[in-house]
């Protein structure tokens, strides 16, 4: 894999389904990755100190850097999608707040994924939003000790109906509340995949929202595989991002539609090729 415009990683929640999650650092280092980035590993919010060690061990092993690291966010096989909205949920998600900060200090991680959650019928919405405030405010601060930043995105609506974020437009509008409440160090998650599936453009996005976003998670639509797979506009899309001087990470959050390995291609796009940040 070739030095790029940007880093690009992995996200080994979805690449290298093939091997046990403890085996992608490895095999993202082995296929040339730069970075690897995760969802939340564990399948509780407060997992024991030897899951933690074997999974900082395991990247370390590979000798690739964690870049990105989602707090939990429920059960999201169920259909979970975070717990920055929900009062009921704050002690789960604070505990695991402070664990993905203890990895950050470990593998030097600094950025932290705050998936916002599900419309929740018995509370109001505008008591949702301020609960989310206020936990966004914690994360904040406890991502800013060690210079850590909280990301914030939107999820299309058509396959999460019920998340309170469907546009980038709204998630932009909690970073923005966030930092006029003292909060710089809250930004926005760009996914591609998601912009493009709620019917918004990803190129146009970027260059709206340019100045608010500190990652971009790419995969194409429809399908979510490979970029290249589907109907996307990759090449605006980086155009955009080295028009705005973007200076963070292209990660690689698609289900491959067969092996990994086989799945490469796109990032030797002339578009990405040659020419390192």
């Amino acid at each position: 894999m070739p030095n790029s415009r940007w880093p690009v990683a992995a996200n080994i929640s979805l690449l290298f389904h093939e091997v046990p999650l403890m085996q992608r650092p490895a095999a993202a280092a082995r296929e040339g990755f730069s970075a690897v980035e995760m969802w939340w590993p564990f399948a509780s919010a407060e997992p024991a100190s030897s899951e933690i060690d074997e999974l900082v061990a395991a990247v370390e092993a590979a000798s690739i850097p964690l870049v990105a690291l989602n707090f939990a966010a429920g059960d999201m096989a169920a259909g979970d999608r975070g717990l920055l909205n929900n009062p009921a949920k704050t002690a789960q998600l604070r505990t695991s707040v402070e664990i993905a900060v203890l990895i950050g200090e470990r593998t030097g991680c600094r950025l932290f994924n705050a998936l916002y959650g599900n419309r929740l019928d018995d509370v109001s919405n505008a008591q949702q939003h301020e609960q989310a405030a206020s936990n966004l405010a914690y994360a904040g601060r406890a991502a800013g000790k060690i210079g850590g930043t909280i990301l914030v995105e939107s999820l299309n609506m058509a396959e999460n109906p019920r998340y309170l974020l469907p546009r980038p437009a709204d998630a932009a509008q909690v970073v923005l509340t966030a930092h006029a409440r003292g909060q710089p160090n809250v930004a926005l998650l760009a996914d591609v995949y998601h912009w493009a599936a709620g019917g918004d453009d990803p190129a146009t996005a970027v260059g709206v929202y340019a100045p608010l976003i500190a990652h971009l998670q790419v995969a194409d639509y429809p399908g979510r595989h490979e970029p290249g797979s589907g109907g996307v506009n990759f090449e605006a899309i980086y155009a955009e991002l080295q028009r705005h001087g973007y200076r963070g990470v292209v990660a690689a959050e698609y289900r491959p539609a067969a092996r990994t390995e086989d799945g490469l291609g796109w990032i030797r796009c002339p578009t990405l090729d040659g020419v390192t940040p």
